[in-house]
């Protein structure tokens, strides 16, 4: 939450540019709206490999505690009641 807090602090404040909607903008204002932070240009956006995002989403604590609870089960001889795990 610290962090959106901090990103909503940073946002640069609107540019009151009055453009005609028939031509745009000019040269002049697209160098102020860039300047301004408020292009619509590409960011690399930095993503996690396929690798670790199984990882994250497979190691879970309820995953852990479903792990648990069938050794618990097969631990008991109770084999039937583990089909849980499956």
């Amino acid at each position: 939450m610290k962090k959106l807090r901090t990103k909503l602090k940073q946002t640069p404040k609107e540019l009151d540019i009055q453009a005609d909607a028939d031509f745009g903008l000019s040269e002049e204002q697209v160098q102020a709206q860039i300047l301004a932070g408020q292009s619509n240009a590409e960011s690399s956006v930095q993503s996690k490999p396929y690798g670790q995002i199984i990882w994250d989403n497979t190691m879970t604590y309820f995953n852990l505690l479903n792990l648990v609870l069938g050794a618990i089960v097969i631990a008991m001889g109770s084999y039937r009641n583990a089909l849980f795990l499956l």
